[in-house]
């Protein structure tokens, strides 16, 4: 069967955008097709003009791992020797963020930038806290977020892309990781009590909503 050729008119190219966002409204993911439909962030103007986030593929690991053992790096020089230790995030970690499609990376010049996981749905560690959150309902959560260091302000436009996504955006960090903390204060996250990690750590848990 062959499509017909020709323009689509504007009448329903616009009933046609109405139906799914009605539809993806009734599926509780309106907040994505408005991120698909609107022009993406416009870049800080200390990040490339080439800079995309994409989700990231099997072929990207070596360069990813890299990125984390610069995390890692970061934050033993910033006095933070609590987290990320005895080789966390694992390749095999990453490999299953990139399996379920929660892989995504920052990248600039057929370089990786940054890299982090976006995962969409309940996070058991969040199911208690000592505190209390925004709001309770459907969030996304964004873990294991690493940056090459090469361009101030990537990790925040990182955290806004995802936000921007979601709608509602949850995230941990260790009381002593200084730099993600004023990271995730200064693009709007809101501190909202202490969570205990599988490991047993602590963790200071933030959300941000619309």
């Amino acid at each position: 069967i062959r499509a017909r050729k020709g323009r689509v008119s504007p009448e329903k190219r616009q009933k046609a955008r109405d139906e799914a966002e009605k539809l993806l409204s009734d599926l509780g993911c309106d907040q994505t097709l408005r991120r698909l439909l609107e022009p993406e962030r416009k870049l800080p103007a200390s990040l490339p003009a080439d800079l995309r986030i994409r989700r990231a593929v099997p072929g990207d690991i070596p360069e990813i791992m890299a990125l984390y053992d610069l995390g890692r790096d970061f934050m033993r020089k910033n006095g933070n020797t609590l987290q990320w230790v005895n080789g966390y995030p694992y390749q095999s970690m990453i490999e299953e963020d990139i399996r379920r499609g929660n892989s995504f990376v920052c990248v600039s010049g057929g370089e990786l930038q940054a890299v982090f996981a976006l995962i969409w749905g309940e996070d058991p560690t969040y199911a208690h806290i000592d505190g209390a959150w925004l709001q309770d309902g459907p969030y996304g959560t964004v873990h294991r977020l690493a940056a090459r260091g090469k361009y101030p302000g990537i990790a925040s436009h990182c955290l806004r892309w995802c936000f921007d996504l979601c709608g509602d955006l949850r995230a941990d960090t260790g009381d002593c990781n200084a730099p993600m903390r004023h990271t995730l204060e200064k693009v709007g996250f809101v501190y909202c009590g202490e969570i205990i990690c599988d490991d047993g750590t602590p963790r200071r848990a933030y959300q941000k909503i619309r």
